[in-house]
């Protein structure tokens, strides 16, 4: 059985990272399934999700506090995305 993006669980950096994989695997092979078609799109869908982000765990009744995680290890994540050769 796969396991569906959504139904994924992160844990810890190992699994972020084999879920920053599917996730890529996934617009690889469905590209049209996806609403960002360039860099500038997914930038502003990640600002709009950070401010939309407890509604959806609210929505589907997940007992998680956005405000609880880590936020400085995406942020980094990212930087080191944007500076990567």
């Amino acid at each position: 059985m796969q396991t569906t993006l959504t139904d994924f669980k992160v844990t810890d950096r190992n699994s972020f990272k084999t879920f920053l994989e599917l996730l890529y695997e996934d617009y690889l092979n469905n590209p049209e399934t996806w609403e960002p078609k360039n860099i500038a799109d997914l930038h502003e869908i990640l600002i709009e999700s950070t401010d939309s982000i407890q509604s959806y765990y609210n929505n589907t009744k997940q007992n998680i506090d956005a405000n609880k995680h880590e936020w400085k290890t995406f942020a980094d994540m990212l930087i080191i995305a944007k500076m990567h050769e």
